[in-house]
């Protein structure tokens, strides 16, 4: 449905939301990457081998 839409003859409005960063219960909340990102950037855990965020 939505490449049907792009690809008519009518022009198309994209709108894009991203909510602001914020701290949930002590723990940092990354407005796009959610929750997960906050929990590797708290807890260096041994299982996290690629350690991408410090």
């Amino acid at each position: 449905m939505i490449i049907i839409e792009l690809l008519g003859p009518d022009p198309n409005e994209v709108f894009v939301a991203t909510p602001p960063a914020l701290e949930w219960n002590g723990l940092s909340i990354h407005g796009s990457a959610g929750l997960e990102l906050g929990l590797i950037k708290a807890y260096s855990l041994p299982w996290n081998k690629r350690r991408t965020a410090r």
